[in-house]
């Protein structure tokens, strides 16, 4: 896969390993990329870390909720989240594998007892603010993959496309002043009398990037 990473960025090794110390694929990240943001690093943390809130950020993701009594993120803690593409919706556990505010955020994501990815954040501090690095590692079994094959969906492809539009989420709401727009954790419309007033500042760029896009391959494995 594709590797897109900053020079001044030591996310290669980093995205070797969670820190259980297993080995997260075969040795690098199938995919990274990254934004420079005008913003401090901690409330850019704060923003990727926030699973519930991913709907925010991610074209594919709604959000979810903490698991086991968790409340905030934290190494170990479990996460059940939602995804949607189109008229298809499913469930995946995702569990923390690093919590280092406010450098790295990582988590695996599970579908029932199948390995689908690793997904990790790195926060540096740059003059003027931070960068944001996303890193994607396909943990796929080969059956899952041939499912892309047959449905002739380049899941690939499609994560490349999904991680660039998260980090422009990640800028436009970390660099969101007041009066802007919804701030984050707001759904985006503002109440006046009986109608409302959509002041969401992505949802042009949601309705643009989310069509068009391949269907989202069957999870479950075949015979």
């Amino acid at each position: 896969g594709l590797f897109v990473v900053p020079d001044d960025v030591d996310v290669p090794g980093a995205c070797r390993q969670d820190n259980a110390g297993e080995s997260a694929n075969i040795g690098l990240v199938d995919y990274s990329d990254y934004i420079d943001i005008e913003a401090p690093a901690q409330s850019v943390f704060d923003l990727v870390s926030d699973l519930p809130g991913m709907g925010r950020l991610s074209p594919e993701n709604k959000g979810g909720q903490w698991q086991d009594g968790a409340t905030s993120p934290e190494l170990g803690v479990r996460f059940k989240g939602v995804n949607a593409h189109r008229d298809f919706e499913w469930s995946t556990t995702s569990t923390v594998t690093a919590y280092e505010p406010p450098r790295r955020f990582a988590f695996r994501v599970t579908y029932g007892p199948l390995q689908i990815a690793l997904w990790e954040y790195f926060v540096t501090p740059i003059d003027g603010g931070c960068r944001v690095s996303e890193c994607w590692t396909d943990l796929r079994r080969d059956v899952l993959k041939r499912d892309d094959q047959r449905n002739d969906y380049d899941r690939s492809k499609f994560t490349q496309l999904s991680i660039r539009e998260t980090l422009e989420r990640i800028k436009i709401l970390s660099e969101m002043h007041p009066g802007d727009g919804a701030p984050p954790g707001h759904a985006g419309a503002t109440s006046h009398g009986d109608s409302k007033v959509d002041h969401d500042p992505l949802r042009a760029r949601r309705s643009s990037t989310d069509s068009g896009r391949g269907p989202v391959p069957r999870l479950e494995p075949r015979d």
